[in-house]
């Protein structure tokens, strides 16, 4: 209980705790956040500091951060304006401005529990841990798809992640909540700009820098799931394309053979990415050729062929939702694997959506690739770090971070 987790905290080390929250056009919900990230405060004995990223809303997101921070009992903090676009930016202006010793970040549709930093906090008591993170759940359980969320939540953090982080191999912390050691940041360099999943490849980064990364699945936040297809289609195109690109910026980590998160986990996941669209074209396939000429699969290849497509997952996810004895979600698998054929054709539709460069483009990067300093001393450490001259752990003050990238040579 709460009780237990104070007392677990109290044996810890009492680090300061600093909140960065990116927003845009969050008005409806940002004071939602704020409450209950001041909750948590509450409940934490050490110094809490929120730093609300405003990213360019054209709504009253920052007249409404700034009255829900004042009526805060235990949170204290400040409403700052990034000028510049994305999230990734906004999070890297944020991450300037902190001075604590961890930094959590959090989505601005999402609700913490009020135990949040007592779960998360002493984990950090041991030096070699850089990332924690929990189980994001969906906020409103009634609606279809948010079962469907939850269901996939439990199956791919709560088992597959889980797992990975028994053997320090976990891929991804959804940026919707994590917490980082700050100095962990501060050798990683800043969050990637102009890709998707900058919260995947921090995670990916910090890990190669020799750092723990925890998924502690007792850890729970809620957060907003896309309410129309098209907020879906968006997200999962998203999602999907990170697998890519994340890949792309630390590929070196397979010839370097940096553990089972490079040579396990990061190919796998650029197979993944190609093997859901497969799937779909060959259940297709298949129901195409039975219903043209139902001579060429019969029905016990075509239990085979179905077997092989969903039969272990859908064992394995059976399996976890029963485990955390979530007893109200079993009925809703059979449309889980619906949902799952769904997510391929969102797979499929980033394959065909992909933006591809033109060859002056392709020449453009490779030039501005060159420009950098390869940090060469730091090899074993990433694709990204900071030089050693950092390691006092504070950021520049001018909010440049210096990055180093793969050497061209290399790739």
């Amino acid at each position: 209980g709460l009780a237990r987790r104070k007392v677990r905290c109290s044996q810890s080390p009492i680090y300061s705790v600093g909140i960065v929250v990116p927003a845009y056009n969050e008005a409806g919900g940002i004071s939602d956040c704020i409450r209950s990230l001041d909750d948590a405060a509450a409940n934490y004995p050490g110094p809490c500091w929120l730093y609300l990223i405003d990213n360019g809303s054209t709504d009253k997101t920052v007249d409404v951060a700034w009255m829900a921070l004042s009526q805060c009992q235990a949170l204290r903090g400040q409403v700052l304006v990034c000028p510049e676009r994305g999230k990734a930016a906004a999070l890297n202006f944020g991450l300037v401005q902190t001075a604590e010793d961890i930094v959590v970040r959090v989505d601005a549709d999402t609700l913490v529990s009020p135990s949040l930093f007592l779960q998360l906090i002493p984990y950090f008591s041991d030096p070699a841990v850089g990332v924690v993170g929990g189980i994001p759940l969906p906020k409103g359980p009634s609606r279809l798809l948010c079962r469907m969320r939850a269901i996939e939540v439990y199956y791919t953090i709560g088992f597959a992640r889980l797992a990975h982080s028994s053997v320090d191999a976990v891929l991804c912390v959804p940026g919707i909540q994590t917490a980082y050691r700050r100095q962990a940041l501060v050798e990683a360099g800043n969050f990637s700009e102009g890709l998707n999943g900058e919260d995947t490849d921090m995670t990916v980064r910090i890990g190669r820098l020799g750092y723990h990364v925890i998924i502690d699945p007792s850890i729970h936040v809620f957060s907003e799931v896309p309410a129309t297809w098209d907020h879906l289609r968006e997200q999962r195109i998203r999602w999907s394309r990170s697998a890519l690109h994340v890949f792309a910026r630390n590929k070196s980590a397979i010839l370097m053979c940096q553990g089972v998160r490079g040579l396990w986990t990061l190919p796998f996941s650029l197979w993944s990415a190609f093997r859901r669209p497969f799937l779909l074209l060959l259940l297709i396939y298949g129901t195409l050729a039975a219903l043209i000429d139902p001579s060429v699969i019969g029905i016990r290849q075509g239990a085979a062929l179905g077997a092989l497509v969903v039969g272990p997952g859908a064992i394995i996810t059976l399996m976890t939702v029963l485990a955390y004895r979530r007893f109200g979600l079993v009925p809703f698998i059979p449309a889980y694997l619906i949902f799952r054929i769904i997510r391929a054709y969102f797979a499929i539709d980033m394959l065909f959506t992909l933006p591809v460069k033109s060859p002056k483009q392709m020449a453009e990067d490779v030039t501005m690739l060159r420009t950098y300093p390869t940090n060469r001393r730091l090899r074993l450490t990433g694709d990204e770090a900071l030089t050693s001259q950092m390691s006092n752990g504070k950021l520049p003050a001018n909010g440049t971070i210096p990055v180093w990238v793969d050497d061209p040579g290399r790739s």
